[in-house]
């Protein structure tokens, strides 16, 4: 069973090729969002939480195409 990480652009086409079967989506685009938001918030003088949790979700040939990995 090949399974991907991160939910890259390679993964999601590999997963709809047939040739990777999951991937976790965790996107690296939402994770670096969310470090410079946070770090903005800092700087700034506002409260920010200790830990950041992003959510993640198994991508498979069954929702491959509903996962959004970035945004425009």
């Amino acid at each position: 069973m090949d399974v991907g990480c991160d939910a890259l652009d390679e993964t999601m086409d590999a997963i709809r090729e047939k040739s990777v079967e999951a991937t976790i989506a965790k996107p690296p685009f939402f994770l670096g969002k969310a470090i410079l938001e946070t770090a903005y918030n800092y700087l700034e003088g506002e409260e920010v939480e200790k830990v950041v949790i992003l959510d993640n979700q198994l991508v498979t040939k069954d929702n491959v195409d509903d996962i959004v990995t970035k945004e425009e």
